[in-house]
């Protein structure tokens, strides 16, 4: 992490919803990262059998799922990091997020899943 690095969106949370902005955000050609603080699909990978999501007729353990999505975003120049959010700044134009593995610093920010200040 360079703290004087600026993304273009910070997304905190790596469930479905983080990956698929993640997705979209980084093949758009944003500068993209997910902040995660356990693992790749958030509550979702510890689901041991999903059936409802489209494309795996025979059902997907969540983990295996969250993997998919996280690689996929990636393919596509989103990056992934573990650590835990702290505290946010989200006034100015430019937001700062305080994590256990340092200050990330972005334009725009996306809370996905269970964040609570």
């Amino acid at each position: 992490m360079n703290e004087n690095h600026v993304y273009d969106m910070i997304i905190v949370g790596g469930g479905p919803g983080g990956y698929t902005s993640a997705l979209y955000a980084a093949r758009a050609g944003f500068d993209t990262i997910v902040l995660e603080k356990l693992s790749a699909g958030g509550q979702m990978s510890l689901t041991w059998q999903i059936d409802n999501y489209p494309g795996f007729e025979n059902g997907i353990d969540g983990f295996s799922l969250a993997e998919k999505m996280q690689k996929q975003a990636e393919k596509f120049g989103a990056k992934s990091e573990y650590a835990e959010v702290f505290n946010m700044n989200l006034t100015g134009k430019l937001k700062r997020v305080e994590t256990s593995s340092g200050i990330y610093i972005g334009k725009e920010i996306f809370l996905t899943g269970r964040w609570r200040a």
